[in-house]
């Protein structure tokens, strides 16, 4: 007899969900960094320009820098934005992988706990085949026994 866990379709949608689960988290945790390296590239440029402004001698110059300055740090502040945006998702992503796992492991629990039943099961009724046997043999052996005297 094989074992078959009663419930091995629920812990196969509870596995799936999981990793399903995990994918949407590391997919966002790589948007996460991109955003965070564009961030960067972004400051980095403002920090540039910052630094060429001190050069520049001409009032069209120096406003068309201001301009771009500004654009500059709105893109910085509205990719901040959506960083924290971001950050907020990945907590909730986490705890709903968090909570994916659980489920999954408490559904793993079942099945081992099921499948420990089924093995004690399986020795018991080995136990009682042999003892049967044992019972048998035993029984075959008093009749030859008591046929030869």
């Amino acid at each position: 007899m094989t074992f078959q866990f009663a419930y091995e379709h629920i812990l196969n949608l509870k596995e799936k969900e999981k990793e399903q689960a995990f994918l949407e988290y590391g997919r966002l945790v790589k948007q996460k960094d991109q955003l965070q390296a564009d961030i960067y590239l972004l400051e980095q440029e403002h920090d540039q320009r910052n630094e060429r402004s001190q050069c520049l001698t001409s009032l069209l110059e120096i406003q068309q820098q201001s301009h771009y300055m500004n654009l500059l740090i709105l893109k910085i502040d509205g990719a901040r934005e959506k960083l924290q945006k971001m950050e907020d998702e990945l907590r909730n992503r986490k705890e709903k992988y968090m909570q994916k796992h659980k489920d999954e492991r408490m559904w793993t629990f079942l099945r081992e706990k099921a499948y420990d039943t089924f093995l004690q099961k399986e020795k018991k009724i080995e136990q009682e085949q042999l003892d049967e046997i044992a019972t048998i043999r035993h029984f075959h052996q008093r009749i030859k026994e008591s046929s030869q005297t």
